[in-house]
């Protein structure tokens, strides 16, 4: 059995307005030399390591 939790994730732009942090988004997100912080705009974000790996805090 496949499950698949689905939370939507938003993040804001300058403008203030708020976009969806979406699947594709999360799967592209690249390592840099230093952490990125992708964030949903209500306090949950993606952390990219300049490895790889990704995490939810």
């Amino acid at each position: 059995m496949l499950v698949k939790l689905v939370r939507f994730a938003f993040y804001q732009h300058a403008e203030g307005t708020v976009m969806s942090l979406t699947d594709t988004k999360v799967k592209n997100a690249r390592p840099a030399e230093k952490a990125v912080k992708l964030t949903d705009g209500f306090g949950l974000y993606l952390l990219v390591h300049p490895n790889g790996s990704k995490y939810w805090q």
